[in-house]
């Protein structure tokens, strides 16, 4: 459904990724073939939300200077979602979810170009993806480049998108547009550790509210209604150092802000453990924070001139945290078999500072993806 959880999406992202350092592009070494299979299963507390998805990448290089990547998502998603909230007992919020279980299917594709120049490598990205409510179609362009005997490297990009939202069952149909700009940089610091900062700028235009949400605003019931735009800045600065004993430790910390007073901090520790065997181990714990959306309420008790209404919780002033592990095993030089376990917890008093929104109805949830990746 159009309503997906943006946590989830960043969630399935970030499972399916696999941990290590990466200073600079290097392609696909001629004549060989990469798969990449994964399943992923996703479930909050209470039957609300299940998704299972599997993903296939195939890695494929094309000349000595081209290679090209492609992935195919297939996504099943199934369960209850929260619509509004209203005033229960003393004022506090309570849910109302929708009555009818929710399912939806959604296929995505990707492929990534890549061709390396004498100076550098130059990546073009389109991506297509499909739901039952819900179309996109991206495109992402990125340049990167050494320097300083190869301790620097640059990288610059932009991104398009087009998307198309509706409703199933009601006569709402709108169009939203995406641009992004990236700029990173990697400075290798010694033999054992570099850093990395990265700086995007983003804008959303056209219809960004959620069809199937609703609001109370004082006696009455009114759709979702937020801004027809949404500008966003983010940085990412991530440190990354080797340890003894075949180890690494990375430490991140991103801050987000847009023109719809959401600001958030995000920090991350994770350790990247080689052990014997061919067996790796990668512990790893965020912390997410937030503040609210101007017009986000539970429940309005008076209009507002604007006429933005929203009570969707992913807007709200929150805290989050994820701890999880992932292992992995190489079996014969060119296959590795992988396992990702992450435990997902949302409350509104995990929240850093500050006043943060009531919560009625705290969100936990699981995620498993299990993956075998062989080159051939």
């Amino acid at each position: 459904m159009a309503a997906t959880n943006s946590y989830l999406r960043h969630l399935m992202a970030a499972a399916v990724a696999l941990p290590g350092i990466s200073v600079a592009a290097t392609p696909i070494d001629k004549g060989d073939v990469v798969v990449d299979l994964k399943y992923v299963h996703y479930e909050e507390q209470d039957d609300l939300m299940t998704v299972d998805a599997e993903y296939l990448t195939l890695g494929i290089p094309l000349t000595g200077r081209n290679d090209l990547t492609v992935s195919i998502e297939f996504e099943t998603m199934s369960g209850a979602s929260p619509i509004f909230m209203s005033p229960g007992q003393n004022g506090d919020p309570v849910v109302v979810k929708s009555g009818a279980s929710i399912t939806d299917q959604r296929t995505a594709v990707t492929a990534s170009f890549r061709h390396f120049f004498d100076a550098g490598t130059l990546t073009v990205a389109p991506s297509w993806s499909d739901e039952d409510d819900y179309t996109s179609q991206a495109l992402t362009l990125q340049y990167e480049w050494d320097t300083n005997n190869k301790n620097t490297t640059f990288a610059v990009g932009v991104g398009f998108a087009s998307d198309e939202v509706w409703a199933e069952g009601q006569v709402i149909r709108n169009d939203k547009e995406g641009r992004s700009v990236f700029f990173g940089v990697t400075q290798v610091l010694n033999t054992s550790s570099l850093l990395q900062l990265n700086v995007s700028f983003a804008e959303e235009t056209g219809y960004l509210s959620d069809p199937y949400k609703l609001v109370q605003v004082q006696t009455s019931i009114l759709p979702d209604s937020r801004p027809d735009d949404r500008a966003q800045i983010a940085v990412l600065v991530r440190y990354i150092r080797h340890m003894a004993d075949d180890a690494s430790v990375h430490l991140t910390y991103r801050l987000f802000n847009d023109d719809w007073d959401v600001q958030s901090h995000t920090f991350e520790a994770s350790w990247y453990q080689e052990l014997p065997g061919d067996w790796t181990v990668t512990p790893s714990v965020r912390y997410y924070t937030q503040e609210k959306a101007d017009f986000y309420e539970p429940y309005f008790v008076a209009f507002r001139n604007d006429g933005y209404y929203t009570s969707d919780f992913r807007l709200a002033s929150y805290g989050s945290v994820i701890a999880g592990v992932k292992i992995t095993k190489k079996i014969a030089g060119n296959t590795g078999l992988d396992l990702n376990l992450q435990y997902y917890a949302r409350r509104g008093d995990l929240k850093l500072g500050g006043e943060h929104s009531l919560d009625p109805e705290p969100l936990s949830s699981y995620l498993v993806t299990l993956g075998i990746k062989h080159t051939f």
